[in-house]
């Protein structure tokens, strides 16, 4: 069986053992994963051979495809004189496995395959608007599986997955105030003032702004009442707003 992963790393595998492939051969594959079916030969050449005459793109298309059907089979990539795609049933591919899992209910595992980025280093258009589904894909099932750990009374596991949601998503402040109340939830004050600070400071050191009103009435809950020297008998709490920096 060929495995495909496009999560955290570009990598084929034929039977478990790396399958040593060119960067732009890698990256075929993968623009033939992401859009299962059959792609032109005229598009593929143009998509990674841009600035190349036509009849060039074609001549290092088809130099390519030889070498990959040469790599891992011929059988496993399906080739007419007009167009190219995957035989599907040859491949094992991380991507589809996501949204399989995910259809069948089985959101812990769609969620483990999913950690990392897709097609990390490749900066091509072609895989910007994949890799941003990707993330949104792989949030969704965070907070799902954060929603389901809250309902069985495992605020501690509902912490821990949000945390994971966070880093995906570092200026969200919805999640973030979600972060916040469960790790309260959970016992853990002090991971929850770490993470409010944490993430005031972030959003000044990099945005420029505040938190809105939703979140710092939050972070006042976070930090809770405070009492001032001893013996005078007044309490004081952190203050609710924090000003934006000049």
């Amino acid at each position: 069986m060929l495995s495909l992963r496009l999560v955290g790393e570009l990598a084929v595998e034929s039977d478990g053992i790396p399958v040593p492939l060119s960067v732009t051969n890698r990256r075929i594959l993968a623009s033939l994963a992401l859009c299962p079916g059959l792609h032109s030969r005229d598009a593929l050449s143009a998509r990674f051979w841009p600035d190349a005459a036509q009849s060039s793109a074609h001549a290092n298309l088809r130099t390519a495809l030889w070498s990959l059907r040469q790599a891992v089979g011929a059988d496993a990539i399906h080739a007419t004189r007009a167009a190219v795609g995957l035989h599907e049933p040859a491949w094992w591919i991380d991507v589809r496995e996501i949204r399989t899992r995910t259809d069948l209910g089985d959101l812990a595992g769609a969620a483990e395959l999913s950690q990392g980025e897709l097609l990390p280093g490749v900066l091509d258009d072609w895989a910007s608007e994949p890799r941003r589904e990707h993330r949104e894909r792989h949030t969704s099932l965070l907070d799902r599986l954060a929603e389901r750990a809250e309902a069985a009374g495992e605020p501690a596991e509902a912490a821990r997955l949000s945390r994971l949601r966070c880093a995906l998503t570092p200026f969200d402040e919805p999640a973030h105030r979600a972060l916040l109340r469960r790790l309260s939830a959970a016992g853990d004050r002090a991971g929850a003032l770490v993470a409010s600070r944490e993430f005031v400071d972030r959003l000044h050191a990099e945005l420029g702004v505040s938190p809105g009103p939703a979140t710092r009435a939050v972070l006042a809950e976070v930090r809770g009442p405070v009492t001032s020297s001893a013996g005078t008998g007044v309490t004081r709490r952190y203050p609710q707003t924090i000003e934006r920096p000049r």
